[in-house]
Protein backbone atom coordinates (compact mmCIF):
# COMPACT_ATOMS: atom_id res chain seq x y z
CA UNK A 1 0.00 0.00 0.00
CA UNK A 2 2.84 2.17 0.93
CA UNK A 3 4.65 1.66 -2.18
CA UNK A 4 1.02 2.55 -4.32
CA UNK A 5 0.80 5.61 -1.97
CA UNK A 6 4.38 6.55 -3.04
CA UNK A 7 3.70 5.91 -6.39
CA UNK A 8 0.74 8.33 -6.74
CA UNK A 9 2.19 11.01 -5.29
CA UNK A 10 5.24 11.47 -7.09
CA UNK A 11 3.04 10.98 -9.95
CA UNK A 12 0.71 13.48 -9.15
CA UNK A 13 4.23 15.90 -8.01
CA UNK A 14 5.38 15.31 -12.17
CA UNK A 15 2.02 16.16 -13.44
CA UNK A 16 1.94 19.20 -11.20
CA UNK A 17 5.33 20.48 -12.30
CA UNK A 18 4.50 19.55 -15.91
CA UNK A 19 1.30 21.59 -15.87
CA UNK A 20 3.25 24.38 -14.45
CA UNK A 21 6.05 24.45 -16.89
CA UNK A 22 3.25 24.62 -19.62
CA UNK A 23 1.61 27.55 -18.19
CA UNK A 24 4.94 29.56 -18.22
CA UNK A 25 4.98 32.38 -20.38
CA UNK A 26 7.02 32.03 -23.50
CA UNK A 27 10.76 33.67 -22.79
CA UNK A 28 11.44 36.71 -23.61
CA UNK A 29 13.88 37.88 -25.95
CA UNK A 30 16.15 40.26 -24.33
CA UNK A 31 17.48 42.97 -26.29
CA UNK A 32 19.72 46.19 -26.02
CA UNK A 33 20.14 49.60 -27.86
CA UNK A 34 22.34 49.59 -30.98
CA UNK A 35 25.62 51.56 -30.51
CA UNK A 36 25.94 52.77 -33.78
CA UNK A 37 29.59 54.11 -33.47
CA UNK A 38 30.43 50.14 -32.35
CA UNK A 39 28.95 48.48 -35.22
CA UNK A 40 31.10 45.90 -37.45
CA UNK A 41 32.04 48.07 -40.78
CA UNK A 42 29.93 45.93 -42.87
CA UNK A 43 26.60 47.16 -41.30
CA UNK A 44 25.23 50.36 -43.48
CA UNK A 45 22.62 52.73 -42.78
CA UNK A 46 21.23 56.08 -44.30
CA UNK A 47 18.78 58.55 -42.42
CA UNK A 48 18.40 58.70 -38.79
CA UNK A 49 18.00 55.96 -36.62
CA UNK A 50 14.36 55.66 -35.30
CA UNK A 51 15.08 52.50 -33.87
CA UNK A 52 17.35 49.78 -33.16
CA UNK A 53 17.94 46.45 -31.31
CA UNK A 54 20.67 44.06 -30.53
CA UNK A 55 19.78 40.16 -29.00
CA UNK A 56 21.01 36.86 -29.28
CA UNK A 57 19.32 34.00 -30.24
CA UNK A 58 20.26 30.20 -31.39
CA UNK A 59 21.30 31.94 -34.74
CA UNK A 60 23.80 33.83 -33.43
CA UNK A 61 23.72 37.37 -32.92
CA UNK A 62 21.35 40.04 -34.48
CA UNK A 63 21.49 43.86 -35.09
CA UNK A 64 18.40 45.25 -36.29
CA UNK A 65 18.29 48.98 -37.59
CA UNK A 66 15.06 51.45 -38.59
CA UNK A 67 16.21 54.68 -40.54
CA UNK A 68 14.33 57.28 -41.49
CA UNK A 69 15.31 60.38 -44.32
CA UNK A 70 13.00 62.64 -43.02
CA UNK A 71 10.94 64.78 -45.59
CA UNK A 72 12.97 66.10 -48.40
CA UNK A 73 11.73 68.71 -50.97
CA UNK A 74 12.79 68.39 -55.37
CA UNK A 75 11.38 70.85 -57.68
CA UNK A 76 9.78 69.81 -60.90
CA UNK A 77 9.94 71.82 -64.22
CA UNK A 78 7.38 73.74 -63.63
CA UNK A 79 8.79 75.06 -60.77
CA UNK A 80 6.67 73.22 -58.10
CA UNK A 81 7.98 71.75 -55.25
CA UNK A 82 7.23 67.79 -54.23
CA UNK A 83 8.17 66.18 -51.36
CA UNK A 84 9.86 62.49 -50.84
CA UNK A 85 10.71 60.53 -48.06
CA UNK A 86 12.41 57.23 -47.64
CA UNK A 87 12.06 54.57 -44.88
CA UNK A 88 14.42 51.31 -44.31
CA UNK A 89 14.75 48.39 -41.93
CA UNK A 90 17.80 46.36 -42.44
CA UNK A 91 18.54 43.21 -40.56
CA UNK A 92 22.40 41.40 -39.99
CA UNK A 93 23.72 38.37 -38.78
CA UNK A 94 26.95 39.07 -36.86
CA UNK A 95 28.60 35.22 -36.31
CA UNK A 96 32.19 34.43 -37.86
CA UNK A 97 31.21 37.16 -40.56
CA UNK A 98 28.78 39.90 -40.84
CA UNK A 99 25.60 38.94 -42.83
CA UNK A 100 22.26 41.32 -44.23
CA UNK A 101 19.64 38.93 -43.89
CA UNK A 102 17.08 41.14 -45.15
CA UNK A 103 15.76 44.56 -45.66
CA UNK A 104 12.62 46.28 -45.21
CA UNK A 105 11.66 49.70 -47.00
CA UNK A 106 9.08 51.66 -48.27
CA UNK A 107 8.83 55.10 -49.45
CA UNK A 108 6.91 58.15 -51.16
CA UNK A 109 7.73 60.12 -53.56
CA UNK A 110 7.10 63.28 -55.55
CA UNK A 111 4.40 63.99 -53.46
CA UNK A 112 2.54 67.57 -53.85
CA UNK A 113 -0.01 67.14 -51.40
CA UNK A 114 0.69 66.13 -47.16
CA UNK A 115 2.66 63.59 -47.12
CA UNK A 116 3.64 60.50 -44.53
CA UNK A 117 6.18 57.93 -44.53
CA UNK A 118 7.68 56.33 -41.48
CA UNK A 119 7.46 53.35 -39.23
CA UNK A 120 4.64 53.49 -36.39
CA UNK A 121 7.40 53.63 -33.66
CA UNK A 122 5.34 52.23 -31.15
CA UNK A 123 4.75 49.04 -32.48
CA UNK A 124 8.70 47.87 -33.45
CA UNK A 125 8.92 44.31 -31.20
CA UNK A 126 11.33 41.98 -31.08
CA UNK A 127 9.48 38.18 -29.48
CA UNK A 128 9.87 34.57 -29.91
CA UNK A 129 6.00 33.42 -29.79
CA UNK A 130 6.60 30.00 -31.11
CA UNK A 131 9.59 29.26 -28.59
CA UNK A 132 11.58 27.97 -31.01
CA UNK A 133 15.09 30.03 -30.08
CA UNK A 134 14.80 32.32 -32.89
CA UNK A 135 13.33 35.85 -32.58
CA UNK A 136 10.76 37.75 -34.80
CA UNK A 137 10.62 41.08 -35.54
CA UNK A 138 7.54 43.29 -35.69
CA UNK A 139 6.99 46.37 -37.73
CA UNK A 140 4.75 48.92 -38.72
CA UNK A 141 4.71 50.91 -41.75
CA UNK A 142 2.89 53.89 -42.99
CA UNK A 143 2.66 56.10 -46.04
CA UNK A 144 0.09 58.73 -47.54
CA UNK A 145 -0.01 61.26 -50.13
CA UNK A 146 -3.29 62.78 -49.80
CA UNK A 147 -4.99 66.43 -50.07
CA UNK A 148 -8.05 64.89 -48.24
CA UNK A 149 -8.85 63.22 -45.11
CA UNK A 150 -8.46 59.28 -46.88
CA UNK A 151 -6.85 56.71 -44.14
CA UNK A 152 -3.20 56.72 -44.58
CA UNK A 153 -2.10 53.24 -45.81
CA UNK A 154 -0.24 50.91 -42.89
CA UNK A 155 1.48 47.74 -43.61
CA UNK A 156 2.49 45.24 -40.31
CA UNK A 157 4.88 43.45 -41.06
CA UNK A 158 6.58 40.18 -38.97
CA UNK A 159 10.17 38.84 -39.99
CA UNK A 160 11.07 35.21 -38.65
CA UNK A 161 14.32 33.93 -40.60
CA UNK A 162 13.96 34.50 -44.29
CA UNK A 163 9.32 33.73 -43.48
CA UNK A 164 7.67 36.81 -43.98
CA UNK A 165 4.60 37.67 -43.03
CA UNK A 166 2.04 41.12 -43.90
CA UNK A 167 -1.07 42.51 -42.89
CA UNK A 168 -2.03 45.31 -45.51
CA UNK A 169 -4.35 47.71 -44.70
CA UNK A 170 -5.48 51.42 -44.14
CA UNK A 171 -5.24 53.57 -40.98
CA UNK A 172 -8.38 54.28 -39.03
CA UNK A 173 -9.43 57.93 -39.10
CA UNK A 174 -11.45 59.78 -36.68
CA UNK A 175 -13.98 62.27 -39.02
CA UNK A 176 -16.01 63.05 -35.95
CA UNK A 177 -16.91 61.93 -32.65
CA UNK A 178 -18.86 59.45 -34.39
CA UNK A 179 -17.83 58.87 -37.66
CA UNK A 180 -14.51 56.87 -38.35
CA UNK A 181 -13.19 55.36 -42.12
CA UNK A 182 -10.62 53.11 -42.50
CA UNK A 183 -9.30 50.24 -40.70
CA UNK A 184 -9.61 47.38 -43.09
CA UNK A 185 -6.62 45.09 -43.88
CA UNK A 186 -5.97 42.11 -46.07
CA UNK A 187 -3.69 38.84 -45.24
CA UNK A 188 -0.98 37.68 -47.41
CA UNK A 189 -1.24 33.99 -48.10
CA UNK A 190 2.01 33.51 -46.47
CA UNK A 191 0.51 34.41 -43.48
CA UNK A 192 -2.77 32.33 -43.78
CA UNK A 193 -0.17 29.29 -44.18
CA UNK A 194 1.72 30.43 -41.35
CA UNK A 195 1.04 29.51 -37.47
CA UNK A 196 -2.14 30.71 -36.14
CA UNK A 197 0.02 31.76 -33.41
CA UNK A 198 1.32 34.93 -35.07
CA UNK A 199 -2.08 35.74 -37.12
CA UNK A 200 -3.91 36.06 -33.99
CA UNK A 201 -1.07 37.87 -32.58
CA UNK A 202 -1.18 40.63 -35.32
CA UNK A 203 -4.60 40.95 -35.46
CA UNK A 204 -4.66 41.74 -31.81
CA UNK A 205 -1.91 44.34 -32.72
CA UNK A 206 -3.82 45.98 -35.85
CA UNK A 207 -7.13 46.22 -33.48
CA UNK A 208 -5.40 47.43 -30.74
CA UNK A 209 -3.76 50.47 -32.65
CA UNK A 210 -6.73 50.81 -34.01
CA UNK A 211 -8.70 51.80 -30.73
CA UNK A 212 -6.31 54.72 -29.76
CA UNK A 213 -7.50 56.46 -33.07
Amino acid sequence: MKTNYFRILSLVIILIASGTLWSQKPPKIRTSKVNVNALPKEVSYSGYVVYSARWKDKAGEHVFIATETGVTNTTDSSGSILKNALFTAKHYLINDSTTLTWTESDSVMNCAHTLQAGFVQSQFNITDMDKDGVAEVWMMLKTACHSDVSPANLQLVIREREQRYTMIGTEKTRLSKNDVIGGEFTINNDFREGQELFLNKAKNVWHTYGKNI
